[in-house]
């Protein structure tokens, strides 16, 4: 694709069609994912007993409000990572 030969019958996609390509890889990525960050939060906040212990996870975790956790400290919090694959898009499953 990067260097189509059409003497070989190889397609030589347009400048519309890489610019549509580019488009339908961005709005994939990105609905699946507002999908699953809508789900996630919509179960958290319905579940007062969930909400809780992730709050109370947090709050252990970051005892000063304004130090923000790196990615490898969040990783390790292990309500927060358990919960993880309760979002995934198109099933919730109450833990």
């Amino acid at each position: 694709m990067l260097n189509p030969d059409s003497e070989k019958g190889q397609y030589t996609p347009s400048d519309h069609d890489l610019t549509a390509d580019a488009f339908l890889m961005f709005g994939a990525g990105t609905d699946t994912t507002a999908n699953t960050l809508i789900q996630g939060t919509w179960y958290v906040l319905s579940n007062a007993r969930i909400l809780k212990e992730l709050q109370d996870e947090l709050r252990q975790a970051m005892p000063k409000k304004d130090v923000m956790l790196d990615w490898a400290t969040l990783e390790k919090l292990p309500y927060l990572v358990s919960g993880s694959p309760l979002f995934s898009s198109g099933c919730l499953t109450i833990a």
